[in-house]
């Protein structure tokens, strides 16, 4: 695969921030989670009572980024980088429930949401992918893989790819994360925010993917060093 098609794809604005986001969007991703769940053979009773938490716990008034928006953005990117995936299900999964549970004030969303994949995925899929998808969820807590897998690294870096957006992107991102955090003043909000930017620019790389690092990683650390120093 050409190294530059991530970003042309990125260009595409398949990373979009939408609150609420658009009926369309909304509808196409209802119709995945049901052919998704059907390919798992998972009742359909179950699956319309899975895409209704789905939907509920992403539609919270509070999410004005990692709401369904972000969800169809990684399903996007998941999509377009379907080659080099080795097991696409638990990849899936992980994408749907890996913020589950979000709440600015709380500091276990993602135990919680590997919790909630566990209750409802396992009467439908092995202990091993049950076991690798919590694992995935677990990673996105420091954005650090806690196992050696490729699909995981693909994973992480899709959901950093709103650091490589677009400028225009980026500052919407930028908003949607400072009003998720509304109800921290400035003095605390700041202090905390500039934290995790100079966390990412220390990193050497912030992707994991050769292929993701060699067209995002430039724009990333860009758009990374603007927020630090317009906070």
């Amino acid at each position: 695969m050409n190294p530059l098609v991530p970003f042309l794809y990125l260009n595409k604005m398949d990373l979009i921030i939408e609150f609420p986001i658009l009926p369309a969007k909304k509808e196409h991703l209802k119709n995945r989670m049901l052919h998704f769940v059907s390919e798992c053979q998972i009742p359909e009773q179950d699956g319309q009572d899975l895409w209704h938490f789905i939907e509920t716990q992403h539609e919270n008034q509070s999410r004005k980024y990692h709401n369904l928006s972000h969800i169809y953005s990684l399903l996007k990117l998941k999509d377009q980088f379907l080659t080099p995936i080795n097991d696409p299900e638990v990849l899936e999964w992980s994408i749907w429930f890996h913020d589950v549970i979000y709440r600015s004030t709380r500091k276990d969303n993602e135990k919680k949401s590997a919790e909630e994949a566990k209750k409802w995925l396992s009467p439908y899929l092995e202990s091993p992918k049950i076991k690798k998808i919590n694992t995935f969820i677990l990673s996105t807590a420091k954005h650090q893989p806690q196992i050696e897998d490729s699909d995981l690294h693909f994973f992480l870096d899709f959901d950093l790819a709103i650091l490589a957006a677009e400028k225009s992107v980026y500052q919407k991102y930028v908003k949607a994360i400072r009003e998720e955090y509304k109800v921290f003043p400035n003095m605390i909000y700041r202090p905390g925010r500039k934290k995790v930017l100079s966390h990412f620019l220390k990193r050497e790389y912030i992707y994991f993917t050769k292929l993701c690092r060699n067209s995002w990683e430039e724009n990333a650390r860009q758009n990374l060093q603007w927020e630090l120093e317009n906070l």
